[in-house]
């Protein structure tokens, strides 16, 4: 029931798709324009629009005041006298196991990354200190694909290959050096990580791999634009250091000197430096980017239908005329839900009205029966309150000679709504 509630196409997982999928395309469309006015390392702050709108998305929101009452009208359906229907026909569509489709891909995703990071651990386990670099630990490997990188979330070290003194010269280490410390004093693994999570989540999105490509591209252009900027008179030697590319292993979460990012385009941002002036209005116009893009993605995301409890009642009601009906009735917590059956012998009709509060008791639900009936003289109506757990079956039975028309109502809540607010007779 609960994975078929989180599966409604107003609940957070559709939501949160539809407002990835919106700010994945505003950074698309912006980044490299973004980069043509401000510099290789401009459109890496943009990145930080796809957590935020995340966040937003999946922060707990609440209905707005005088929502109950529209809903509750909304929900007020009139229900024909007639043979029972099975409500668990609403549950059996192929929808039902997307949920569990979404989870396992995200399983199968989590463990290819998680594979990806122990071999690169795997592979440091014969590598030896050299000391450290600005209060970074180094460590040599023993393979010269394994490094330059960054590695560690909490406590970063830089990770050399094997060759690395034979392989770059003397000005080209003190670069390569600067390269990864930049990366450690932005906490770029760290940002790496949570690009990696949202992959997770999105794992069948294809924007989601598309983006963790581009921002680990827009994550090195931003660290190649800071070292030459302290470093202006060495940007050839940087170009040269960038092209002793001998493969690199393939580490998800860290930063590597050499990866799959377009060698040309680093190399090509090297010598397209912007001007102080163009950085100060760069980060003065970052944030209206941001926000551009962020407002963008909500106002095209859906609002929740609802942030209370749902509980879904399956009732069999038994009438004096001797016509049952069999319901289902979602109802949110606190809130009413009615139906009004409709009769067969042209008699007034009565309305059943359902309301579910949690009882005291912990795992309890107290659920009031309010039931009326006007005719021409006078109105009769009664209240019945009824407590158990979820899942546990409740009856009411009334007196033969009630004039509600009604002799037993016989209810099983249980929570979270497959039938999505429908009723079945």
């Amino acid at each position: 029931m609960l994975i078929n509630h989180l599966w409604d196409w107003r609940d957070t997982p559709f939501r949160a798709v539809l407002a990835f999928t919106v700010a994945s395309i505003g950074l698309a469309v912006l980044r490299r324009p973004w980069r043509a006015l401000f510099g290789g390392g401009a459109p890496y702050l943009l990145w930080l629009v796809v957590p935020l709108v995340l966040a937003l998305t999946l922060a707990p929101t609440h209905a707005p005041p005088g929502f109950s009452s529209v809903a509750m009208q909304l929900r007020e359906v009139a229900v024909p006298l007639a043979a029972p229907t099975n409500a668990s026909e609403a549950t059996t569509g192929w929808d039902r196991y997307l949920p569990l489709a979404w989870l396992a891909g995200m399983v199968g995703c989590a463990l290819w990354f998680g594979m990806a990071q122990w071999r690169y651990s795997t592979a440091l386990r014969k590598a030896y200190a050299l000391g450290n670099h600005e209060g970074i630990p180094l460590f040599v490997a023993v393979r010269p694909d394994i490094g330059p990188a960054l590695l560690g979330l909490f406590t970063p070290r830089i990770i050399l290959p094997s060759d690395f003194a034979e392989r770059f010269t003397t000005e080209e280490q003190a670069l390569v050096l600067a390269h990864e410390q930049v990366h450690a004093g932005r906490r770029d693994t760290a940002w790496s990580a949570l690009a990696h999570v949202v992959v997770v989540l999105f794992w069948f999105h294809p924007l989601a791999w598309w983006a963790l490509g581009a921002f680990r591209i827009d994550q090195e252009l931003a660290c190649d634009a800071a070292v030459v900027r302290d470093h202006a008179h060495a940007r050839r030697t940087y170009a040269e250091a960038l092209l002793k590319n001998h493969g690199a292993a393939r580490l998800p979460v860290g930063c590597t000197w050499f990866s799959t990012h377009p060698l040309t385009e680093r190399i090509a941002m090297l010598t397209s430096t912007p001007t102080k002036l163009r950085r100060r209005i760069a980060a003065i116009a970052a944030p209206f980017a941001l926000l551009g893009v962020m407002a963008s993605a909500w106002s095209t995301t859906p609002a929740p239908v609802h942030a209370k409890p749902q509980y879904q009642l399956q009732a069999d009601i038994a009438t004096t005329s001797g016509s049952d009906a069999h319901v289902t009735v979602c109802a949110y917590e606190n809130e009413a839900a009615s139906i009004t059956p409709a009769t067969k012998d042209g008699t007034p009709p009565w309305t059943v009205t359902f309301t579910v509060t949690p009882a005291p008791q912990a795992g309890m639900l107290d659920i009031t029966i309010d039931s009326a009936r006007d005719d021409a003289h006078h109105r009769v109506a009664s209240r019945q309150i009824l407590r158990g757990k979820p899942g546990e079956a409740m009856a009411v039975r009334y007196s033969e000679n009630a004039d509600s028309g009604l002799r037993a109502i016989d209810i099983v809540p249980s929570t979270g709504c497959p039938a999505a607010g429908k009723a079945h007779a």
